[in-house]
This record gives structure tokens, C-alpha cells and sequence, in this order.
């Protein structure tokens, strides 16, 4: 997620919460309620770096494009485990297993 803005990553973190919660909130409701904070610019949501080649030329699109292409390939493991987490304690310190069981 390096090289990414604050506020995108907040706004997808979102997203997967709601959807891990199962609370009905859709991604334009997300970034409408973005769209009326102080400090929100278009440019935030709707040029988003997605990827960069080896000859440094970037790829941009908009926040959605980027949740599905990008977000959803680090996050995906973590937030099917958060799903899980229902049956089981979600634990969302990064100490490794040993130490937690103490």
C-alpha cells in the first residue's frame, strides 16, 4: 500500500468492514460522505495509483477500479479471516502466536 493516500485506504477499510459486518453501505455512499469532509479533493478518489512498471510508468484510475484491482489482492486473506472471526477471536495485534496465547 505504499505510495497510497491516507484517505483512500481509509475509505476501502471501510468498504471491507461493512461488508465484513454485513452492514449495507455502498462504496458512492463511502465516498459521498468523503466528498463532504474539509479536506477531501476529487483527486484523491479519482486518481488513484493502481500500478507502476518496470520503466516507471504509472497506471491510474479511479477508487473503485483500485479497491478491485489492488486492495482486494492484500486485503482478501486478512478479511475473509475477520469474517471467520465469528466463530472464532479475531486477534488484531501483529504479535506473533506465540506470545498471544500468553
Amino acid at each position: 500500500m505504499k505510495n497510497r493516500h491516507l484517505d483512500q485506504i481509509l475509505m476501502c477499510t471501510v468498504y471491507v468492514a461493512c461488508k465484513v459486518l454485513q452492514i449495507n453501505l455502498t462504496f458512492q455512499e463511502i465516498m459521498k460522505c468523503y466528498r463532504n469532509q474539509p479536506q477531501s479533493t476529487s483527486n484523491i478518489y479519482r486518481n488513484v495509483l493502481l500500478h507502476v512498471d518496470k520503466d516507471g510508468v504509472e497506471e491510474r484510475g479511479d477508487l473503485i477500479k483500485f479497491y478491485n484491482s489492488v486492495y482486494v489482492k492484500v486485503i482478501q486473506k486478512f478479511a475473509n479471516k475477520s469474517a471467520d472471526g465469528r466463530r472464532e477471536p479475531l486477534i488484531l495485534t501483529p504479535l506473533p502466536v506465540s506470545i498471544q496465547g500468553q
